[in-house]
């Protein structure tokens, strides 16, 4: 998994917490914008995917597996639960046995 993944800040506590680390030595984060980090990873997740539909004649299809849109779909409608945006009941987008 790499840095640009939606669960960057959860698939390893201690590389965000060396990240953020390293980015507050150049500029320090205030609250509100701390709290608007999962808001802008799930918009940069969903502009991710238009890309890669978008570009599909030109890169190719490989990446557009069912699985991985179950899981990016997966992942957005977790975050959208952790920030707000979504009810913590609602249906997950991408889960076809709900």
């Amino acid at each position: 998994m790499h840095c640009t993944s939606l669960d960057f800040a959860r698939f390893d506590a201690e590389l965000w917490s060396a990240f953020l680390s390293g980015y507050s030595c150049v500029r320090e984060l205030i609250d509100h914008e701390l709290e608007a980090i999962p808001v802008f990873t799930v918009a940069r997740s969903i502009w991710k995917i238009g890309q890669l539909i978008a570009n599909a004649d030109r890169w190719g299809h490989r990446a557009l597996t069912p699985q991985y849109l179950s899981r990016a779909l997966r992942s957005i409608t977790d975050a959208a639960k952790e920030t707000g945006y979504a009810e913590p009941g609602s249906k997950t987008l991408g889960d076809s046995s709900t």
